[in-house]
């Protein structure tokens, strides 16, 4: 197996996990056995069996283990340890949210596609964004149409360590640099890399030129 038909089969098999976990909360661990049968892979119905009837944890974690030592290729071995992971938190009762960030945490994928994935299976970024009230400062207004790509470029400002100066909107998903800004070119850099649309201080919408970071 190769990195890139690794990334794709966990894309796949992720979601089909969040799918059987959620199943799983809402009408018992017993609704999972429903969806088995229509599985291929029998290491994933191996496990899922396992989790369904509800086998001791620890037995479940053994039986899977040793599947996954007898095979050589790096990438096969990391998602069967995905796939084994995905048994123990349904036979456990992990959260949805706790099984995305734990299969996530196993991938290894690019910072930037996992936290895209991640908001993609949560439906809404964690954040408190339309829950907040208008900000009314001066400054460079960007705002975007998308919740979870405003949702990122806000991560990414805070996880780079330029928000001084910089004004997160919730209530309109803007980002406003203020006068204040000392890291002014590093936070367009930021934005340049997400934004879908840009509004001015009078509030006229304007596109943006990705190639460029240009209005046009």
């Amino acid at each position: 197996m190769t990195r890139g038909k690794f990334i794709k089969d966990f894309i796949n098999f992720i979601k089909r996990a969040v799918q059987l976990n959620e199943k799983r909360f809402r009408f018992g661990i017993s609704a999972v056995e429903d969806e088995i049968e229509d599985i291929d892979d029998e290491y994933v119905k191996t496990g899922l069996r396992l989790a369904v009837d509800e086998v001791d944890a620890a037995i479940i974690d053994e039986i899977l283990s040793n599947k996954i030592e007898l095979e050589n290729n790096k990438y096969v071995r990391r998602y069967m340890t995905i796939v084994k992971r995905t048994a123990l938190a349904i036979r456990e009762g992990l959260s949805t949210r706790l099984l995305i960030l734990v299969l996530l945490s196993l991938a290894d994928l690019p910072p930037k596609e996992q936290r895209e994935l991640e908001y993609d299976l949560l439906k809404d970024p964690p954040s408190n964004i339309d829950n907040e009230p208008d900000v009314n400062v001066e400054g460079e207004r960007f705002g975007y149409t998308s919740k979870r790509q405003y949702a990122m470029a806000c991560e990414d400002i805070e996880y780079c360590n330029v928000k001084q100066g910089v004004v997160f909107n919730p209530a309109r998903r803007e980002i406003i640099i203020t006068p204040e800004c000392k890291n002014k070119d590093r936070v367009l850099k930021i934005i340049r890399n997400e934004v879908e649309t840009i509004t001015s201080s009078e509030d006229s919408d304007l596109n943006l030129d990705f190639d460029t970071g240009e209005k046009k």
